[in-house]
């Protein structure tokens, strides 16, 4: 599959994309067929990437600093400071704790209304 650019995407095919990957993953009926179903989607590489971002967003949860996470999972800037892993721990944090905690992590969710 060629290189997708989803900027080029409108917005309603964006979110229908991603509506059908979220309705696919959780229909599966167990983490055995869940990780089946992952395992022949993504490719090696994908799959690291995708776990490394998971990594990143539970140290950013931890509160671990930036630069931490970026040394000791080798990724950069823009893997470890995505809006969506700032808009997941920011829902994990006030799912699991009512709030967000750590003051400059809740001053970095400002522009995200969280």
């Amino acid at each position: 599959m060629g290189k997708i650019d989803y900027r080029r995407l409108s917005k309603k095919s964006y979110v229908f994309l991603g509506r059908e990957f979220r309705k696919t993953c959780t229909s599966a009926t167990s983490v055995a067929q869940l990780t089946r179903f992952i395992d022949g989607l993504l490719l090696p590489s994908e799959r690291v990437m995708f776990a490394r971002r998971i990594q990143a967003a539970r140290k950013l949860l931890k509160e671990d600093p930036q630069t931490k996470i970026m040394s000791e999972l080798n990724i950069g800037q823009a893997t470890v400071d995505p809006p969506s892993s700032r808009t997941w721990c920011a829902s994990a944090l006030v799912r699991d704790y009512g709030r967000v905690p750590h003051s400059s992590f809740r001053d970095s969710l400002r522009c995200y209304n969280l």
